[in-house]
């Protein structure tokens, strides 16, 4: 469950429900609901993954405007099968549903689409479909992961941690560094790059060094922070290949192991200001 739980918005996420309040649901609806999904609600009732917002479970301090899964049964669509039951839905109004089968929900997961009916395939389980969903929904995609403090030099290196394999860079200039990934087509962490502020500088990227990577991960981070051992607290974000920290970010090194080109921009001041790994050269 902890993959699952991982992959769930940061800002979606709420205080787990009780199994009294899921039983109770359950005798409402008329059904037994599926392992993982009464797993994931005891850790977060109610989640939304990228543009999937999953119905929460009615509580005794549930506000009457929440709508929880009781209410969108209650509401269902004309056209939704019979045997369906809806537990989420995305913004544009697909459905996510489970199958009924003599009042037990199948952990079969199934999408919905208001003009197009049940889409031909379905997910083995809920576990299954978020990390489908979550492949198809960054592959080819830019996304911003957050953002780490430089306050002295900026080291990047193969996390096993081996000085031979660091390149430390000297000149660079302190403050609020942004990082992002750019994923490949088949979901693959593509390029890694991190720059000065938030809105990426322009100017020309010059090729600096070559990193050795043989763990198949690549960190850059403030290099007196990562010496002193300040990087424990993980910023949650909620992907298996990247770790955001408060003074740095480690992820995958694409397809795993091998020598990867480092290029760097600078200011006028001739301060880096931006360090870009491309693990698909």
């Amino acid at each position: 469950m902890k993959p699952l739980i991982k992959q769930i918005n940061p800002s979606s996420k709420r205080p787990g429900v009780s199994l009294i309040d899921i039983k109770r649901a359950e005798k409402i609806l008329g059904v037994k609901f599926p392992t993982d999904y009464i797993s994931l609600m005891q850790e977060s009732n109610g989640a939304a993954f990228h543009d999937w917002q999953l119905y929460s479970i009615p509580t005794e301090s549930s506000h009457a405007e929440v709508k929880d899964i009781i209410h969108h049964y209650a509401i269902r669509p004309d056209d939704l099968p019979e045997d369906m039951i809806c537990f989420g839905e995305h913004l544009d109004g697909r459905r996510l549903c489970y199958r009924i089968r003599r009042r037990f929900l199948q952990e079969l997961v199934f999408t919905w689409h208001p003009k197009k009916g049940l889409e031909k395939y379905c997910s083995s389980s809920l576990n299954e479909w978020v990390e489908s969903e979550m492949l198809r929904d960054r592959a080819n995609k830019k996304i911003s992961i957050g953002t780490f403090s430089v306050t002295s030099r900026l080291l990047v290196t193969d996390s096993n941690e081996q000085d031979a394999a660091s390149i430390i860079f000297e000149q660079v200039k302190s403050g609020v560094w942004t990082a992002s990934v750019t994923y490949a087509s088949d979901g693959t962490i593509r390029l890694l790059t991190v720059y000065e502020g938030i809105d990426q500088p322009t100017g020309k990227w010059t090729r600096s060094h070559e990193i050795a990577i043989d763990s198949g991960y690549v960190l850059i981070s403030d290099e007196i922070a990562f010496r002193e051992q300040e990087l424990a607290e993980e910023l949650f974000f909620g992907q298996q290949d990247v770790h955001l920290f408060r003074t740095g970010i480690m992820t995958e090194s694409g397809y795993g192991d091998g020598i990867y080109d480092l290029k760097v921009k600078k200011n006028r001041e001739e301060q880096i200001i931006g360090v870009r790994i491309n693990f698909m050269v």
